[in-house]
């Protein structure tokens, strides 16, 4: 039973890995409860070190790759917020140097060739 829980846990954690890659973001709550209940399942079994190592291997990789997704997505949040903010205001340096927003209407800047 101890060989097929370890198995099942590789295989949850490779799906979890491709799940990550493809930004199929869906599937990661899915698989977290599996995940949950298969190590709470491990935890009370003897393992040996090496499939506790591989293991740990494999559940920081997952964390790397989901800790660079969320940055990913906080990046273009803050893409998506700056080029909203430059539809919305214009920003031009006074006489003085100083940042000015300049206001305008849609409509009346008119492109010039």
């Amino acid at each position: 039973m101890h060989n097929k829980l370890t198995t099942a846990l590789h295989i949850l954690l490779d799906k979890e890995q491709s799940a990550l890659l493809s930004a199929d973001y869906e599937t990661l709550p899915i698989l977290q409860g599996d995940k949950e209940r298969l190590i709470a399942m491990l935890s009370s079994i003897p393992q040996e070190h090496q499939t506790l190592l591989a293991i740990k291997s494999k559940i920081e990789r997952n964390q790397a790759l989901l800790r660079g997704a969320i940055d990913g997505i906080a990046a273009a949040q803050l893409r998506i917020s700056e080029l909203e903010k430059v539809q919305q205001n214009l920003s031009v340096y006074d006489p003085s140097g100083k940042i000015e927003i300049a206001q305008y209407r849609v409509g009346i800047i008119e492109k010039k060739a």
